[in-house]
């Protein structure tokens, strides 16, 4: 037998944030228009057409691709930026447009990444860049692990009669208070701090593990059989979190995990000689 209990409580020390970085970076003028790598610029239709992303300087219509098309909502170029990265979204026209690498002129696309996010060349309308995101501030509670917990194992081994060799046995455990973060529940807003984050205490779990094991000796060979099965009675939960942009605001969003472990089964033989 052994029974443990465990009380386990911890606080952030220091203040922890993560700066955002930009790796959309491609090729642009003083005049805010796009260019290839040797400075040429980028042209493109009207209308965009998929099967020609770009276009040459002479063909009708065709208009230098600028910054301010990519920023305007109504162009066929908007570049439809991600809330809250500001990255250009990877199914707009004007992502297929910019990794276009011209044989003469190069690529639109500079291939930096991990920039700072000041160098981010868009201006997204519809909300503002963050710049940083709070992963833990001084004085947070730590997080991952339950501040109460009790286990009782008990195994008994058979030692006579027909039955000599089989043992029977489980642990039993009861956990309170597993604290975890919503992360954005508001959605995202600018800057970092608490209102990124909300505190909420995971539901209690209680499980029991089965342990059947079986142990015969001819000579000097043993051999030895074990199933555990943990989460014998499949018992475990589902959480629902808020959305990392969106916040709990649009429903169809939302994320669902499992807590904790569902049923497993692990089966061992052991040969000793």
């Amino acid at each position: 037998m052994r029974l443990s209990a465990a009380d386990t409580e911890g606080k952030i020390l220091d203040t922890k944030n993560y700066n955002q970085l930009y790796n959309d970076q491609f090729y642009e003028n003083s005049s805010g228009q796009v260019t290839y790598a040797d400075g040429s610029l980028v042209y493109v239709n009207p209308t965009y057409n998929a099967k020609a992303p770009v276009a040459t300087a002479t063909t009708p219509g065709a208009t230098p691709l600028t910054v301010a098309m990519m920023n305007t909502s109504s162009s066929p170029y908007y570049a439809s930026p991600v809330n809250p990265t500001g990255a250009i979204l990877s199914t707009s026209a004007v992502a297929t447009v910019l990794k276009t690498v011209d044989p003469v002129h190069g690529a639109i696309l500079t291939g930096a990444t991990g920039l700072p996010i000041s160098d981010l060349q868009i201006t997204p309308s519809a909300f503002t860049v963050p710049g940083s995101l709070a992963l833990a501030e001084k004085g947070d509670k730590t997080l991952g692990y339950p501040e109460f917990a009790i286990n009782f194992t008990n195994v008994y081994t058979f030692s006579h009669g027909w039955i000599r060799g089989f043992e029977v046995g489980g642990t039993i455990s009861q956990s309170w208070r597993n604290s975890e973060y919503y992360y954005f529940p508001n959605g995202v807003t600018n800057g970092a701090g608490a209102n990124q984050r909300a505190l909420f205490s995971t539901p209690n779990l209680t499980r029991f593990d089965l342990i059947l094991g079986y142990t015969r000796r001819y000579r000097r060979v043993s051999w030895t059989t074990q199933l555990n099965i943990d989460n014998l009675f499949n018992d475990y939960k589902v959480v629902i979190f808020p959305d990392e942009v969106t916040g709990w605001t649009v429903p169809s969003n939302l994320t669902a995990a499992f807590w904790g472990q569902p049923r497993l089964y692990v089966w061992s033989n052991t040969i000793s000689f």
